[in-house]
């Protein structure tokens, strides 16, 4: 652990570690990601800095820690190194420097936004090896007691690690624990605020979009935004990116869930089927996750 310095030299202080904030690298809804160094050898690391405005938001931060220690050891989900939180008399304000390594290869959506331009699409051996490794990270989270759903899984949650071959998630800001019951109209206002905040529209799942009175929520959510993912793998984007680019309702189009498939992608049928067969308007209809896995393991072997 440590603290949240402010000094011309150092920034963050954690186990040992003097870190140097060098610029911001990305900006989320309510954080910014630095990139850093430490003092001592510039060796670099990503640090995630929450500004705290009030109870309820510092609770929230909490609980990501918590999900991040639990689960951030595992393969495909980004390692956690520790958190830094800086003190304040008051006690509604909190600053918190959540310190993770530095992907300098950057995430899967800056790699499909380079192939989208020209139509660099990925060999399917790659491909599946990509399925493979995300149905697994979110395997974690989905068998856990209770389950946790993900919520914003998208490329830009998913990191190249080392090297070009292997991903991994982040983001545990938008994580939940299953399943949730949409009992009267207050959870369902606060569903929705929630899912406006942190579920990135290409990828939500149609019950995000309605949280009806007397719904269930669970990590079914996860199963429509891996088909997302995976489509956007095989096409560049999300089948719903281009509706949003538009400025057309993303709403209605996933409650029609109408897909479309460029015959002139190097793709065969089975992969087609499996992209489908996730993204279903109906959360009963979409597989579980062990399903989804035990799928894509078969696939491979039969590359092999």
């Amino acid at each position: 652990m440590g603290g949240c310095v402010s000094s011309r030299d150092v920034d963050v202080e954690i186990d040992g570690k003097l870190l140097r904030l060098k610029r911001v690298i990305a900006t989320g809804g309510f954080s910014q990601i630095y990139l850093a160094e430490e003092a001592s050898n510039n060796e670099k690391f990503a640090i995630k800095k929450i500004l705290c405005h009030g109870q309820d938001e510092i609770k929230c931060v909490r609980r990501e820690i918590e999900l991040l220690t639990r689960f951030a050891h595992l393969p495909h989900i980004l390692p956690f190194l520790g958190v830094a939180e800086g003190r304040s008399v008051d006690p509604t304000f909190a600053e918190f420097c959540m310190v993770f390594p530095f992907c300098r290869r950057g995430s899967l959506q800056e790699d499909l936004a380079n192939r989208r331009q020209n139509r660099q699409f990925f060999e399917r051996k790659v491909l599946l090896e990509f399925f493979r490794q995300i149905s697994e990270a979110i395997g974690y989270l989905h068998s856990a007691k209770p389950a946790i759903a993900h919520r914003d899984l998208k490329p830009g949650n998913l990191m190249f690690y080392q090297d070009f071959y292997t991903l991994q998630l982040i983001d545990f800001g938008s994580a939940m624990e299953c399943p949730l019951i949409i009992s009267d109209a207050l959870t369902s206002r606060k569903m929705l605020d929630e899912a406006g905040q942190y579920c990135t529209m290409p990828y939500r799942a149609p019950e995000l979009f309605t949280c009806e009175v007397g719904m269930e929520i669970d990590e079914s959510v996860d199963i429509w935004s891996l088909g997302c993912v995976f489509y956007a793998l095989c096409y560049f984007v999300s089948p719903f990116d281009e509706v949003h680019e538009r400025g057309d309702s993303v709403a209605l189009a996933v409650q029609s869930a109408k897909l479309s498939f460029n015959s002139s992608a190097p793709f065969s049928n089975d992969i087609i089927t499996l992209i489908s067969s996730l993204i279903k308007v109906s959360p009963q209809e979409r597989p579980k996750i062990f399903k989804i896995k035990k799928i894509v393991e078969e696939m491979i072997l039969t590359e092999n």
